[in-house]
Parts: C-alpha cells; sequence; structure tokens
C-alpha cells in the first residue's frame, strides 16, 4: 500500500435535535463551543475604547455624544499631525504668533472707526502707532521660523516701495 489509511469505523446515526431558527440562533454554552462563538461588533468596539469613554459608542446617539465625538477626533487629529508633520507644525507656530498681530490691527481699526469716529487721519496715526509697535514683534516671528516665511517678508517688504 502506498498511502496508509486510518481504520474506518462504522457509521452509526445518532439523532440530534431538530434544527431550527431558534436553535441555530441561541447563544454558545460558555463550557463548549467557545472558540467558535464571535462577540457581537459592540464587544469589540468596546475593547479598543477606554474605560472612561465607553457610555460614548453605545446607543442612544445624542446629538451632544455626536459632537463631543467629533471633538474629540478632532483633537487627536490636531496633536498626530503637530507632533509628526514639521510643516503643519510650522504653519500652526506661525498663526500663534501672527493671530494676535492681526486680530489687534482689526481692533484699532474698528475702534477708530465704529466706537471713537475718527477722522482718516486720526485712523491712519493710530494704525501707523499700532505698525510701529508690532514690527518687531513679526520680524522675530519671521526669522524664528525661517525658510519660506523669510522670503514672504522679503517680498511684503518691497510691496510698500512700489516694487511690485
Amino acid at each position: 500500500m502506498l498511502f496508509p489509511t486510518a481504520r474506518k469505523q462504522p457509521f452509526t446515526h445518532q439523532p440530534t435535535e431538530r434544527l431550527t431558527f431558534n436553535t441555530m440562533c441561541k447563544p454558545a454554552d460558555s463550557s463548549k463551543d467557545m472558540a467558535h462563538h464571535m462577540p457581537r461588533p459592540r464587544h469589540v468596539l468596546s475593547a479598543l475604547v477606554p474605560p472612561f469613554a465607553n457610555g460614548l459608542i453605545n446607543p442612544p446617539y445624542t446629538i451632544r455624544k455626536i459632537l463631543l465625538l467629533i471633538f474629540l477626533t478632532s483633537i487627536i487629529s490636531f496633536v498626530s499631525l503637530y507632533s509628526f508633520h514639521r510643516g503643519f507644525r510650522r504653519t500652526v507656530q506661525f498663526w500663534r504668533g501672527m493671530a494676535p498681530l492681526v486680530l489687534k490691527y482689526k481692533f484699532v481699526k474698528f475702534r477708530a472707526e465704529k466706537i471713537d469716529h475718527c477722522s482718516p487721519e486720526e485712523l491712519e496715526r493710530r494704525l501707523n502707532v499700532y505698525r510701529e509697535t508690532s514690527a518687531p514683534r513679526l520680524v522675530d516671528l519671521i526669522l524664528r521660523l525661517g525658510g519660506i516665511y523669510v522670503k514672504i517678508g522679503q517680498v511684503m517688504s518691497t510691496i510698500g516701495q512700489g516694487l511690485l
């Protein structure tokens, strides 16, 4: 014999319970067939979620839960981008330094036009005073970031001289 064969046992028919929808869909017994039992998707998700956020993934899904999940996802995305993407980090550093300057400029202009009702000459004088005080901060920001920001600063400095 080329390939040995196992001894054949005689086939005996053993009665089993009738297969119905209820018998096919009942949960698996913990003592037997546990290896074949697949957990429901909610259990899989809750294994991946930290215990403090476990209530967020369970129904009912309210507007508050959805907004909180979007907020948490945004924070995680921002932190990972800031940590691992150099260009994104430089952009955030630029706007962190630039946003206060822009907001203060807009406030000076708004106050002069809407609140104090200044003449155009007085508005120009206030803006010139603001430019004098904010210019060193802007130059420090651009020099600290270096690279393309220095080139942009050089181009912006030529605009006032009529070269562009």
